[in-house]
């Protein structure tokens, strides 16, 4: 046999070797790809768990300060309540001014959206 001889057995096995190769790093790659979906997935979980847990604690935060307010409001009379407004008015008029001024802004809000709501019906 010459050298320009075909072989078809050792090129088939030559081809079944560079085929073995190439699945061999796919599988690799795909490997890589899997465990790293695994981790980005396993770290946007522990994300979502630390965010319900800030948003629980705010939501309990907000909740017992309104029941605070409300027993407040439950044992005081009206002119109690004013009483308590003129007091922190004198000692805080800076937050009194900016908390008013908040109120107004979500009041005008409210009746600008109440508006638009009757125009569109």
């Amino acid at each position: 046999m010459s050298k320009s001889e075909f072989r078809p057995g050792e090129a088939l096995a030559g081809a079944l070797d560079q085929v073995g190769a190439l699945g061999r790093r796919v599988g690799r790659t795909l490997d890589q790809a899997r465990l790293s979906t695994a981790d980005a997935l396993t770290d946007s979980a522990s994300s979502v768990r630390d965010t319900g847990e800030t948003i629980d604690a705010m939501a309990g935060k907000t909740a017992a300060g309104l029941d605070s307010t409300a027993k407040y409001i439950r044992r005081h009379e009206f002119g109690d309540l004013l009483g308590g407004l003129r007091q922190v008015v004198r000692h805080h008029p800076g937050r009194f001014l900016m908390g008013a001024a908040a109120a107004g802004f979500i009041l005008g809000l409210a009746v600008r959206s109440g508006g638009s709501q009757k125009e569109r019906s």
